[in-house]
């Protein structure tokens, strides 16, 4: 039998996120990731597996380098994870889950947030209508 290769740090991360949207489904409500979302959990997975090559490069490497004069230096790769952190910081932003909508929608576009006060207005105007008749 041969071994298993182990699990990659952004295959655990949507796994993570697909258990969320499973989660969150089980309350009635049947939530399912967009093409727009798929495309973004794509990044998200590769985003997170550079962290973790970036991370092992620093582990074996250390914080500093030498650099071409034979100074120490910052190893490359310390700025490098911080900015991938970033990056998927960002990502991970723009992935409407289930607890960003029952918290309000606090994560909406701004398109769904224009199209969520269209419908307060209608909703609310037809309120003030039948209390009106």
């Amino acid at each position: 039998m041969t071994p298993r290769k182990p699990v990659s740090a952004g295959r655990k991360l949507r796994r993570e996120l697909d258990k969320t949207l499973r989660e969150a489904s089980k309350d009635g409500e049947k939530w399912e990731w967009d093409s727009r979302e798929v495309a973004l959990l794509a990044l998200i997975e590769s985003q997170a597996d550079t962290i973790e090559k970036l991370d092992q490069t620093i582990t074996e490497d250390g914080l500093t380098a030498t650099g071409s004069t034979g100074q120490t230096r910052l190893h490359p790769a310390v700025t490098e994870v911080r900015l991938a952190r970033s990056a998927l910081a960002k990502l991970l932003a723009q992935l409407q889950l289930p607890e960003d909508a029952a918290a309000g929608g606090s994560q909406l576009s701004a398109k769904s947030r224009q199209h969520q006060k269209a419908a307060d207005s209608r909703w609310n105007r037809q309120r003030w209508q039948a209390k009106k008749s």
